[in-house]
């Protein structure tokens, strides 16, 4: 199905699962509402489940709402390191991307693929957005 003339979801699933074995140590992508209903998700070769829960889009959001009163501007990401695996989450206002690796992720290259990732979803995230305001 195409999203307003833009990339398909197959198309998109197929960006995100290009991603997995280009960067050490990533082992799933998520793409979730803010409310944590997920999108997309793209598990990497021998991953059947990521240590990730749905309330985690919640948490980030929040996070997000927090780290604006500190008028630093903007927070694009955050980062987590926890005992098994990091998480890196990329804010895209009505929809949060969460990169999930092991404790070798290269977290200076999932960075880096952030705005293009952002550019790729801009048409599905202003949907997803154009779609909550209707509701």
């Amino acid at each position: 199905r195409r999203v307003h003339g833009d990339l398909s979801m197959d198309e998109h699933r197929e960006l995100l699962q290009k991603l997995l074995p280009r960067v050490a140590g990533l082992q799933g992508i998520v793409l979730m509402d803010t409310q944590g209903c997920t999108v997309l998700q793209v598990l990497g070769e021998g991953v059947e489940r990521l240590p990730v829960e749905a309330s985690v889009a919640g948490a980030f959001t929040m996070t997000i709402d927090q780290c604006s009163k500190l008028r630093t501007g903007a927070t694009k990401s955050v980062t987590t390191f926890h005992d098994a695996h990091i998480v890196v989450q990329l804010n895209l206002v009505s929809l949060v991307v969460t990169f999930v690796g092991d404790l070798t992720l290269n977290v200076g290259m999932v960075q880096g693929l952030l705005s293009p990732i952002r550019d790729a979803f801009e048409p599905l995230r202003r949907a997803v957005q154009a779609a909550a305001h209707n509701d």
